[in-house]
């Protein structure tokens, strides 16, 4: 059976309240111990406090097709996609409410905060790129093309380095910043 010696046991799972339809997606603000929660059935996203596992809210997030949900825990901000929409929402983690709409590229799905640099990574796996946005502005400040279908996105705030996954060509694409 292996090692399993050197792990520590799991706790016990806690159930959380029932969310909205569809639920695919999740990303926690640990610095709120705040979970947000995707319902891409239910055009809403579910918050739940990380302490009790009850839900506080259902913000309503107009256009349908809700896939990736990420966080910027400096500046308390949630970000989700709308794959059928081509748009990003963005959220107030303080008033639970939208307060902007980023187009973005065709189906976006997975997205990454880089906390640091208030850069948000929004990939469009319809059109093979990934948009870049301000997290200040809530803006498109680049849209990058990428490998085919990309899907994931994670980030490194101290490279200031994304990562996108793309199912279409099983390839990994590394957006960096350009040396000097």
């Amino acid at each position: 059976m292996g090692n399993l010696g050197r792990f520590r046991p799991f706790r016990c799972p806690i159930l959380f309240d029932k969310m909205g339809a569809s639920p695919n997606a999740i990303a926690a603000n640990r610095k709120t111990s705040t979970i947000y929660v995707s319902n891409g059935g239910g055009s809403s996203v579910s918050v739940i406090d990380g302490r009790t596992g009850t839900v506080t809210a259902t913000i309503p997030v107009s256009g349908g097709g809700l896939d990736g949900i990420a966080v910027n825990r400096r500046t308390n901000s949630i970000y989700v996609t709308s794959a059928l929409q081509n748009t990003v929402s963005v959220i107030s983690g303080q008033t639970n409410t939208v307060t902007a709409t980023v187009p973005v590229g065709f189906q976006p799905t997975g997205i990454a905060a880089n906390r640091k640099a208030n850069t948000i990574y929004a990939a469009n796996v319809g059109a093979g790129t990934v948009s870049v946005i301000s997290g200040r502005t809530n803006t498109v400040e680049a849209t990058i093309p990428v490998g085919s279908a990309p899907f994931g996105v994670a980030t490194n705030p101290k490279t200031n380095t994304a990562y996108v996954t793309n199912l279409g060509d099983s390839t990994v694409s590394v957006l960096a910043p350009c040396p000097n």
